[in-house]
Protein backbone atom coordinates (compact mmCIF):
# COMPACT_ATOMS: atom_id res chain seq x y z
CA UNK A 1 0.00 0.00 0.00
CA UNK A 2 1.31 3.44 -0.90
CA UNK A 3 1.28 5.98 1.92
CA UNK A 4 1.63 9.03 -0.34
CA UNK A 5 0.26 10.18 -3.69
CA UNK A 6 1.93 12.05 -6.50
CA UNK A 7 -0.05 15.13 -5.43
CA UNK A 8 1.50 14.74 -1.95
CA UNK A 9 4.89 14.56 -3.63
CA UNK A 10 4.33 17.76 -5.58
CA UNK A 11 2.32 19.86 -3.13
CA UNK A 12 3.18 18.68 0.38
CA UNK A 13 6.79 17.56 -0.11
CA UNK A 14 7.57 20.07 -2.87
CA UNK A 15 9.21 17.43 -5.03
CA UNK A 16 10.38 18.20 -8.54
CA UNK A 17 12.75 15.35 -9.43
CA UNK A 18 10.31 12.57 -10.23
CA UNK A 19 7.74 12.25 -12.97
CA UNK A 20 4.39 10.71 -12.10
CA UNK A 21 5.49 7.39 -13.64
CA UNK A 22 8.79 7.36 -11.73
CA UNK A 23 7.00 8.20 -8.49
CA UNK A 24 4.43 5.44 -9.01
CA UNK A 25 7.22 2.95 -9.74
CA UNK A 26 9.00 3.84 -6.50
CA UNK A 27 6.28 4.69 -3.96
CA UNK A 28 5.35 1.12 -3.07
CA UNK A 29 8.91 0.19 -2.11
CA UNK A 30 9.37 3.56 -0.42
CA UNK A 31 6.24 3.04 1.69
CA UNK A 32 7.43 -0.42 2.74
CA UNK A 33 10.85 0.99 3.62
CA UNK A 34 9.40 3.74 5.83
CA UNK A 35 7.07 1.22 7.48
CA UNK A 36 10.09 -0.96 8.32
CA UNK A 37 11.80 2.05 9.93
CA UNK A 38 8.85 2.42 12.31
CA UNK A 39 8.60 -1.30 13.05
CA UNK A 40 5.40 -1.89 11.07
CA UNK A 41 3.30 0.63 12.97
CA UNK A 42 1.94 2.22 9.78
CA UNK A 43 0.68 -1.04 8.31
CA UNK A 44 -0.72 -1.92 11.75
CA UNK A 45 -3.11 1.01 11.50
CA UNK A 46 -1.26 4.17 12.51
CA UNK A 47 -2.67 7.41 11.15
CA UNK A 48 -1.00 8.50 7.91
CA UNK A 49 0.24 11.95 8.92
CA UNK A 50 1.84 14.59 6.72
CA UNK A 51 5.21 13.67 8.25
CA UNK A 52 4.77 10.07 7.12
CA UNK A 53 3.79 11.23 3.63
CA UNK A 54 6.87 13.47 3.45
CA UNK A 55 9.12 10.61 4.59
CA UNK A 56 7.65 8.36 1.90
CA UNK A 57 8.18 11.03 -0.74
CA UNK A 58 11.83 11.46 0.28
CA UNK A 59 12.29 7.69 0.26
CA UNK A 60 10.65 7.49 -3.18
CA UNK A 61 13.38 9.73 -4.59
CA UNK A 62 16.04 7.43 -3.14
CA UNK A 63 14.27 4.30 -4.35
CA UNK A 64 13.91 5.82 -7.82
CA UNK A 65 17.65 6.61 -7.88
CA UNK A 66 18.37 3.02 -6.86
CA UNK A 67 16.05 1.67 -9.57
CA UNK A 68 17.71 3.85 -12.20
CA UNK A 69 21.17 2.57 -11.30
CA UNK A 70 20.23 -1.10 -11.76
Amino acid sequence: MAYATYDDYLLLYGGTRLTADAFLAAVGDASAEVDRYVFGRISAGAEITDDIKKAVCAAAETVSDRQASM
